[in-house]
């Protein structure tokens, strides 16, 4: 667990040659007492437009890097995930960064 409370969990798989990032936010549809759905739309909204980047730009930018990306949301979670080749590891952490901390709802 880091200092400001986000918990960090890694796996390194010999062998492997790809990597997967995943941000897990503890609430889900569970938590969306009197505005049922925002769960889902939350999710779907997930690598769309962010304060500094378009949506071409997100999608783009995981293309260029051969990655894909998926969001779940769940009961008691939501959750945003990326997958590349391991060498697209440092690209995954820094799109899901921009993707979970600087949404821009327009």
């Amino acid at each position: 667990t880091l200092s400001n409370g986000i918990k960090v969990a890694s796996r390194d798989s010999a062998g492997d040659h790809t990597v997967s990032v995943s941000v897990v936010i503890g609430s889900g549809t569970r938590d969306e007492a009197g505005a049922a759905g925002l769960s889902h739309l939350l999710k779907e909204m997930a690598f769309t437009t962010t304060g500094t980047r378009s949506t071409a730009r997100v999608v783009h930018e995981a293309e260029d890097i051969g990655a894909s990306y998926s969001s779940v949301a769940g009961r008691d979670s939501t959750s945003v995930s990326m997958s590349s080749m391991r060498g697209g590891a440092n690209a995954v952490v820094s799109s899901l960064f921009y993707v979970v901390t600087g949404r821009s709802f327009r």
